[in-house]
């Protein structure tokens, strides 16, 4: 009797334990009773309510049921069917003892039979659970439908002459729209096919093409003979087709379904007639052109436009069949010095072993310049003239849609990418074709045309009547080099640019923009045209008007990028630039630095000065401070662009433009981040920051306006500067940031989760670990973006020490509740409450962290 009231005693004494949340102690003074009477059923089911584990509970209540078996139970045990009893380690020296050894045995194996069966069921669930996820991938991926683009290039050989290039610029626009714009459902897919170059073949491909029925355009052909064997297939499957290459005007002329992002031979020829006459004021010239649709458009193109402007010395056709090519070369050789002076001579032809005339011309005594068209821009064709004279190299100059000069943002980002991964620069047929698809692409979105669908015919209808519809600036598409529309005949609407030969250090001959140019008509504020003309700043040829744009070849060298302050968003400098041009004057190195904190800030005098081969080299040293436009909102996983702005002080872009030295674009990233005044050092003098890249790009700023000049026709004025920018880009060293700014929250987080481990009689332990919390992060959060500016948005570290207040807070909310329920005698919804509490507490943590690692 005794211990029947001792046991009771206890077990009271349990009960005011568990319910001030002290669960340990009411299992001990539980155990205790039971110790003091096996047989007290009140005990058995205190210590099912105060347990934890349903192994355990389930134990005891079978206990109470067995002590009284017409105690309500029932429910409580059908709800733990499934359970496997156990016994609580306090209460196993009460408890009947294990079997006899010789039955062990067999219990063993019955266990081991259950285990197997557990195992084997659990492995099957597992298999099957994999199965169906398959299937359902493999479903998706079946349904996965694409929106199919066909390329077809001339070969699939390397270099900037070979489909190597077209290919790959056109996979990367692919990639990069499925990767940057496209949804799962507006995905690209590109296949190549191959003409070799060859007519007929070109037409056999075209019909493969429509056969194959999935094709909704295409990119290519490369050349204009096959481009024009090809495009009556197209025109009368209704297929839309771009090419980046072919300039023959007749290959989009007379075709509804054919365009092209490169200028037609109309254009061209016309361009390089007025730029003869205009800039190079050459009166004379002698045309030297293939038999093919390429060189016979261009030659009609230009004579018709030169005959206007000056005089034609000879006009010579020759074989485009590169068999006969050396004869003809010797032919034409011949022709030329029958007329004395021939003056410039324009060759038009696509076989870059053309240039195997200078030295034709020059055994025959003759010196000249050449003037060739985009098939020429090449470093073949100059080397060609290279073995002729090296004059040659620097005077002639060859046409080109595209130059260094005219890129910028993402085609620089494209070309750098591409050199470092090919090897090699590309050239222009590279941005354009990545224009190609950009337009089809762009087509696909203006058009609102349903991607991969079955109705292939509605699609390319559709993108035909977009490309159609674009026919000025308002109606562009947005393609990788700028706004594309197309004039009367489908061609791009692009200037005339010319590059022209250097003969490096090392022998090798590279290309870079020629030092003046045709620009659009911009009137300067303050002076007429005809002024203008007689200065010589400005051609009037052809009915058109063009300024003549000085290039200026500017080139940087970084010795060091240091303190960065984030607080005033600038840094500090220090590095080499020098400038390359031709003509007269002193204007192209007057200049300022547009983002210097110091606008006075100049370029001193030079460290050294030259003129070699008709162009002027000066070389400058500059340290100062220049302002950054940092966004921070991924703060501290950010990174920032660091731009140094070169702008001439006076002359606006109609005037002089600044470009990229083609020895800065030909530099891989590691050499760009050598310091100039220590090759074993990187620009990176920035603590905690890392240089990862440095860009090289031009660029235009300036207003539209007229600026109040009545003597300018209403919104045809304005001043527009040209920039040259040097771009820095840098990187948070992340790892060092988050172990100095990070581990005390996380020690932090670790000691507040500890407090869940209390028992609720220590609420007000609990609670004021969540406050601590709150306010200790607060603080925090406050040191670690005391080093921002003030900004309107939300940076990216503050949603992990919001996400921490926000679990201090429910943790205080937590021990509220418990304690409540504690008070109430709700035990169970107690263990309940620290379950949640104690397995959320981490699973939250880990969600943020993932969140973090996906996001950033």
């Amino acid at each position: 009797m005794a211990s029947n009231v001792q046991a009771a005693e206890r077990t009271r004494q349990a009960i005011a334990a568990a319910e001030a949340g002290d669960i340990a102690d009411a299992r001990t003074l539980l155990a205790e009773a039971l110790e003091l009477d096996s047989d007290y059923e009140l005990a058995w089911l205190w210590f099912a309510a105060v347990t934890e584990d349903e192994a355990e509970e389930k134990f005891c209540l079978e206990k109470a049921r067995d002590l009284d078996p017409k105690h309500q139970v029932s429910p409580a045990l059908a709800r733990l069917r499934t359970v496997t009893a156990a016994c609580p380690p306090e209460l196993t020296p009460i408890v009947d003892p294990p079997p006899p050894e010789f039955l062990s045995g067999y219990v063993a194996q019955a266990r081991d039979r259950r285990r197997r069966k557990l195992w084997t069921r659990t492995l099957a669930v597992v298999l099957a659970i994999a199965v169906v996820a398959g299937f359902i991938a493999l479903l998706a991926v079946s349904r996965q439908k694409y929106t199919y683009l066909a390329l077809v290039v001339s070969d699939t050989n390397p270099g900037q002459l070979g489909g190597q290039e077209v290919s790959e610029a056109a996979q990367a626009a692919v990639d990069a729209w499925n990767a940057n714009r496209a949804t799962s459902t507006t995905q690209l897919r590109l296949e190549t096919f191959v003409d070799d170059g060859d007519p007929e073949k070109a037409r056999a491909v075209a019909e493969q093409i429509v056969a194959d029925g999935r094709f909704v355009g295409v990119i290519g052909h490369m050349l204009s003979t096959t481009s024009l064997a090809a495009a009556p297939v197209y025109a009368a499957a209704e297929i839309p087709a771009i090419t980046p290459t072919a300039t023959a005007d007749a290959v989009t002329a007379d075709n509804p379904w054919y365009f092209r992002t490169v200028f037609d031979n109309a254009q061209q020829g016309r361009g390089i007639a007025t730029y003869v006459s205009g800039v190079l004021k050459q009166p004379q010239a002698t045309v030297v052109s293939t038999d093919d649709p390429y060189g016979s458009s261009l030659r009609t193109s230009f004579v018709e436009a030169y005959r206007q402007l000056g005089e034609v010395r000879a006009d010579v056709v020759i074989s485009a069949d590169p068999a006969r090519l050396d004869r003809e070369l010797d032919r034409a050789a011949a022709e030329i010095a029958a007329v004395g002076d021939p003056g410039v001579v324009a060759l038009f032809a696509l076989d870059p072993a053309s240039s195997a005339l200078g030295t034709k011309l020059k055994d025959l005594g003759i010196t000249t310049t050449f003037v060739g068209p985009d098939a020429l821009a090449s470093t073949d064709f100059y080397e060609g003239l290279l073995a002729a004279s090296p004059a040659l190299v620097n005077d002639s100059l060859t046409a080109t849609p595209l130059t260094e000069g005219t890129l910028t943002g993402e085609a620089v980002t494209f070309y750098d990418q591409f050199a470092e991964t090919l090897d090699f620069a590309p050239g222009w047929s590279a941005g354009l074709t990545y224009d190609a698809v950009d337009a089809f692409a762009e087509a696909m979105v203006r058009g609102d045309i349903p991607w991969g669908e079955d109705d292939v015919a509605t699609a390319r209808t559709r993108i035909r009547d977009v490309l159609d519809s674009a026919r000025d600036s308002e109606t562009a598409l947005p393609v990788l080099t700028g706004p594309l529309w197309f004039e009367p005949g489908n061609a791009a609407a692009r200037n005339v640019s010319f590059v022209d030969g250097r003969i490096a250090p090392d022998g090798r001959v590279t290309l870079t923009s020629a030092g003046f140019q045709l620009s659009p008509y911009a009137p300067t504020i303050g002076v007429t045209l005809p002024q203008e003309i007689r200065d010589g700043t400005a051609v009037s040829a052809l009915g058109d008007v063009y300024t003549i744009q000085r290039v200026v070849t500017t080139g940087f060298n970084i010795n060091e990028i240091q303190d960065l302050s984030a607080g005033s968003q600038t840094f500090t400098a220090d590095f080499f630039i020098w400038f390359k041009y031709r003509g007269d004057g002193e204007g192209p190195t007057q200049v300022t630095f547009a983002n210097a904190v110091d606008r006075t800030l100049g370029l001193g005098e030079p460290l050294r000065k030259s003129f070699s081969n008709g162009e002027y080299y000066e070389l400058y040293r500059v340290r100062g401070t220049f302002r950054a436009q940092m966004n921070f909102a991924d703060f501290p996983f950010d990174s920032q662009r660091l731009p140094i702005v070169v702008q001439n002080a006076n002359l606006p872009a109609a005037k002089i433009t600044y470009i990229p030295d083609q020895d800065n674009l030909e530099q891989t990233q590691e050499q760009r981040l050598q310091s100039g005044v220590n090759a074993s050092a990187t620009i990176d003098q920035i603590p905690n920051w890392q240089a990862d890249a440095v860009q090289f790009y031009p660029m235009s700023v300036g207003a539209s306006g007229d600026l109040g000049d009545p003597s300018i026709a209403a919104g045809s004025g304005g001043i527009t500067f040209s920039q040259m920018v040097t771009a820095n880009l840098i990187s948070r060293d992340v790892t060092s940031f988050l172990i100095k700014n990070l581990l005390p929250l996380i020690l932090l987080a670790m000691v507040t989760y500890v407090a869940l481990w209390y028992p609720y009689k220590d609420a007000t332990a609990r609670i004021s670990f969540g406050v601590t919390g709150i306010l200790t992060g607060a603080v925090m959060l406050n040191s670690v973006t005391s080093s921002l500016p003030a900004v309107d948005y939300t940076v990216a570290i503050q949603w992990a020490y919001y996400a921490f207040i926000l679990l201090s807070g429910l943790c205080i909310l937590g021990a509220l509740i418990g304690r409540q329920l504690t008070e109430s005698r709700q035990l169970a919804r107690v263990r309940v409450l620290d379950r949640i509490m104690r397995i959320g507490y981490p699973a939250f943590i880990l969600t943020v962290v993932l969140a973090y690692v996906v996001t950033f």
